[in-house]
């Protein structure tokens, strides 16, 4: 994914800063690897056990092409999961809430879940994602409570490939 970033001086901090322009316009497809810029052009997929219908195997790709070629997968666009009804869209994969009751409808990981979700809704996090497994950042975040990893400044380094 190749992103304009441009340094900046954080005068306050006394540092340099790289910022990534617009996060959350650009998602990684996870069967050919390449860039998707266009929401309405892509597709969000999961599958759903036969018992229960939990929902698993969550997956984000080009819409219509080489890409898109488990037709039994269920799937929704990728506009439709974007902001704050994307958010409600997203929660609603895993509980009724309870205004419905709260019926339970389930995911088979809430991990997996929880990566989609912030693929789709937190800033920076789809730019850092390809760099969790490189030793340097394994390393950085060994000691980090749960939260550290995914705030806003972290993921931005991680994105901008700063220590």
């Amino acid at each position: 994914m190749v992103r304009a970033t441009h340094r900046t001086f954080d005068q306050k901090h006394s540092r340099q800063v790289y910022r990534c322009d617009m996060p959350l316009n650009t998602w990684i497809c996870d069967w050919c690897g390449d860039d998707i810029t266009n929401p309405m052009k892509a597709l969000l997929l999961w599958s759903a056990s036969e018992i229960g219908g939990l929902k698993s195997n969550f997956r984000i790709v080009h819409k219509g092409n080489r890409c898109d070629v488990d037709q039994n997968d269920h799937s929704t666009e990728l506009s439709y999961v974007l902001g704050l009804d994307g958010q409600a869209y997203l929660f609603s994969l895993i509980t009724d809430g309870p205004l419905r009751g709260g019926t339970v409808r389930g995911v088979e990981s809430l991990d997996e879940w929880s990566d989609v979700f912030r693929r789709l809704q937190t800033p920076w996090y789809e730019e850092a994602r390809p760099h969790f497994r490189d030793e340097e950042i394994q390393l950085r975040f060994s000691d980090a409570n749960e939260m550290a990893p995914y705030s806003q400044g972290s993921l931005r380094d991680i994105a901008a490939g700063e220590d």
